[in-house]
């Protein structure tokens, strides 16, 4: 029998381990914040889980700093939200500005930039003047390819504005999920999201 399995078959069964004396155990119980009322333990004498009767389900206790919620006030739920910020991830924007210089300096930009250059130490002014002629249309319509993306992506984002429906001044309420607080006492269905950034 391996470590693995006496360990599994001491946690189940209540044995002493060492001088532990179901120190394992309890210690288990306390992480994943179960208190029993009484001691006993509900897979004593089996190999294998063994799910609790209702009987034996009532001497667990719901930890004390745990506290139901019976929905918020509309006040309350506006002062978390100064206090919070509304439910969704920060936003980051390039600037446009930003977005076409980056198209003119990547690999082959630069390249044709160092083309450009020496087009123009040699005095060769035509050819510089096509280089550059090249650069700038590469770049703006990068630039315009880049931001017509951004733009559907951004509306895409707009036309799928996330719902949620939760307890306010004791009602339900069907809300924009950006408007979801800690605190708010949220109905959940069945295939629906949940509402939390």
């Amino acid at each position: 029998m391996s470590h693995d399995d006496d360990l599994k078959s001491s946690l189940l069964d209540g044995k002493e381990e060492g001088s532990q004396s179901g120190g394992l155990r309890d210690s288990l119980y306390n992480l994943l914040g179960i208190q029993l009322k009484d001691k006993k333990d509900f897979g004593k004498g089996k190999k294998g889980y063994k799910a609790p009767s209702d009987e034996e389900a009532g001497g667990y206790e719901a930890p004390k700093e745990f506290v139901y919620s019976h929905g918020l006030t509309s006040q309350e739920a506006q002062r978390l939200l100064d206090l919070y910020g509304p439910n969704e991830l920060p936003d980051v924007k390039t600037p446009k500005w930003l977005i076409f210089l980056q198209q003119l300096w990547q690999p082959m930009p630069i390249m044709i930039w160092l083309a450009a250059i020496i087009e123009a130490a040699i005095e060769n002014f035509p050819d510089m003047g096509i280089l550059l002629f090249i650069q700038f249309a590469n770049a703006s319509i990068g630039f315009y390819e880049i931001t017509k993306a951004g733009d559907a992506v951004d509306a895409l984002k707009n036309s799928l504005k996330p719902k949620a429906t939760v307890k306010r001044d004791g009602k339900w309420i069907e809300i924009n999920a950006v408007y979801v607080v800690p605190g708010d006492l949220v109905l959940l269905a069945r295939g629906g999201a949940i509402p939390a950034d």
